[in-house]
């Protein structure tokens, strides 16, 4: 038997920070408010956010109820001559899911509904697309390699300009290559 009593830390620490967390943290009703909130986020299953009363599924950013799941369920059973564009473009009407300038969330919606179907939760349409796109390749040459670090204060550095780099601009190649070598999105047509 271990002399110390690490394990029954270990499984009480979430609890206690939780209640840390929660505000009158000294009072009784905040402890009692700490064991009702942990027992029931224990009982809730294992890969569905923990937030709210109702079992939610996260994507996105977006927390999906198990009625909306169901709803998308309903919309693609419904119409399964959609594509999934159209698809996504109808669960976003639908969930008036949209961007703050009022645009539907098409592309979210779409990664979204795919990692749903990972998750087995819903059944898309099989992709229409034959081949899937290639991102274009820009190899890297010298010009676009890591350079010494500055060590100067920027008052020392010669003058700094900036310059628009337009896709004829002489600099539009090596502007591309520098975003596809560094840019943590990789490389776009410029």
């Amino acid at each position: 038997m271990d002399l110390d009593n690490n394990a029954a830390e270990l499984a009480l620490r979430p609890a206690v920070v939780a209640r840390k967390n929660f505000y009158g943290s000294g009072s009784e009703w905040s402890a009692a408010l700490a064991v009702e909130c942990t027992a029931l986020a224990a009982r809730i299953p294992a890969g569905v956010c923990r937030c709210g009363w109702a079992a939610l599924h996260r994507y996105r950013a977006r927390n999906f109820s198990l009625t909306e799941l169901d709803a998308v369920v309903e919309l693609i059973q419904r119409e399964p001559k959609l594509n999934r564009a159209h698809l996504s473009r109808r669960v976003c009407e639908m969930l008036n899911w949209r961007t703050s300038d009022g645009k539907l969330e098409d592309m979210s919606c779409r990664v979204a509904m795919l990692r749903m179907q990972a998750d087995g939760l819903i059944e898309l349409p099989a992709s229409r697309i034959r081949q899937r796109r290639r991102r274009a390749q820009v190899p890297a040459t010298s010009r676009s390699d890591p350079q010494s670090p500055l060590t100067q204060p920027v008052h020392e550095l010669s003058t700094l300009r900036l310059e628009i780099v337009q896709a004829a601009s002489p600099h539009a190649k090596l502007c591309n290559e520098y975003m596809a070598r560094y840019h943590e999105l990789g490389y776009t047509p410029l």
